[in-house]
């Protein structure tokens, strides 16, 4: 009788751990699909549009950034920049020339990046030229501190140099 009895119960124990471990699959599922929609939605991360402005032979344009920052975009030269500067860095890219007046935030440094090299600053104004063919760079720091970093392949790093006002 005992036998019989246990018998019984084995089988209603497997059924109901079962439909436990159907129901935490379940939940779990529906779980990871609402985070995900919550997260989708929150995180829509709208596409940054990127500008770019070019110079013709003796042109010079004066461009006004989204942080107000003053470019002075020099003949035959081009930068691209986007719509609004999201994150932890304000980043422009250019070839050519430009005189750049960068509005001061501590928290957002300024970098640009050229043909070889990247500028750093935080609110400062100076003269920056890369040759496209030998890569040889030109720059004049009218205020405060640019840190120019020499790359080498495009991404890894070589060089740093910091250069004030006046050297």
């Amino acid at each position: 009788l005992e036998r019989v009895a246990a018998d019984h119960v084995l089988p209603s124990k497997r059924r109901n751990s079962s439909f436990v471990l159907w129901v935490r699959s379940a939940a779990a599922i529906f779980m990871v699909s609402v985070l995900t929609i919550i997260y989708l939605s929150v995180n829509k991360g709208e596409e940054i549009a990127l500008i770019a402005t070019e110079t013709r032979k003796e042109e010079i344009k004066k461009i006004i950034l989204p942080d107000q920052t003053i470019v002075w975009l020099k003949e035959g030269s081009k930068i691209r920049y986007p719509d609004v500067f999201s994150g932890k860095n304000r980043e422009v890219e250019l070839q050519g020339e430009a005189l750049f007046e960068v509005a001061k935030d501590k928290t957002k440094p300024f970098l640009i990046h050229t043909q070889g090299y990247s500028a750093k600053v935080l609110g400062t104004s100076f003269n920056i030229k890369v040759d496209p063919e030998s890569e040889q760079l030109d720059l004049s720091v009218l205020t405060g501190t640019v840190e120019i970093t020499k790359k080498r392949r495009g991404v890894a790093l070589e060089k740093k140099y910091v250069v004030n006002a006046k050297e």
